[in-house]
């Protein structure tokens, strides 16, 4: 085995000890507005489309800046990224999600963080593309992981959370490969921060917003 898969396989590994566990992709909220098991495939769908398409995107620019591929500064690239995440809770799931890959980072290759530090808090994409770096993979691949990781946090939080044989995630999983293409399509060429997409899903930000404040739940987002 390469290292590059190698390294593919350790970042989209769930048991990887970065507190993914701790994320269900916003999907807990998702459940406590009503969301059953036969809308998973269409919240798979609007996350994909949303969510996922920014950090994707933000994956691939941040994977450059770092590599000293593109001028722009993390700074530019989290200012684009923040505009397109105006919700203050998305943001602040996104930055306590960045923090067991900078912990990787700083293990792996403390070189990484002086540029990082420009950040007070880099979210998921950014850290995660920090990683991506140590470890050696290109900016398509870290988009990759990064949208496989959305899958996996809505399918096995779908577990914890409603009754159904595991096999229907993997299904899900599988059914959703197309349109996590698309996404990394779309977005594995990016070079300017200006061009990142910018979709909007007001609706799971509101989901977020409440789930935020509520005292009974299985995951912090």
């Amino acid at each position: 085995m390469t290292a590059v898969p190698l390294a593919m396989l350790l970042m989209a590994d769930g048991r990887m000890p970065v507190g993914g566990h701790t994320q269900s992709a916003g999907f807990e909220a998702a459940v406590m507005a009503g969301l059953g098991v036969g809308d998973v495939p269409s919240y798979l769908k609007a996350r994909l489309a949303s969510v996922a398409t920014v950090d994707a995107g933000t994956a691939v620019l941040a994977h450059r800046s770092l590599s000293g591929v593109i001028a722009d500064d993390l700074v530019e690239i989290w200012t684009q990224w923040a505009a397109r995440t105006p919700s203050q809770t998305q943001r602040r799931a996104a930055e306590q999600a960045a923090l067991g890959y900078l912990r990787l980072v700083d293990r792996l290759h403390p070189g990484q963080l002086p540029a990082l530090r420009a950040l007070a808090r880099p979210p998921r994409p950014i850290a995660l593309a920090a990683f991506g770096v140590t470890v050696g993979l290109t900016p398509r691949q870290v988009a990759e992981v990064l949208v496989h990781d959305e899958i996996q946090a809505v399918t096995s939080a779908a577990l914890k959370l409603l009754p159904l044989d595991p096999s229907r995630c993997v299904d899900w999983a599988l059914a959703a490969h197309g349109q996590a293409a698309q996404v990394v399509e779309a977005v594995a060429e990016l070079t300017h921060p200006a061009d990142l997409p910018c979709p909007s899903a007001p609706v799971l930000d509101l989901w977020t917003h409440h789930h935020a404040n509520s005292r009974k739940r299985l995951f912090s987002a």
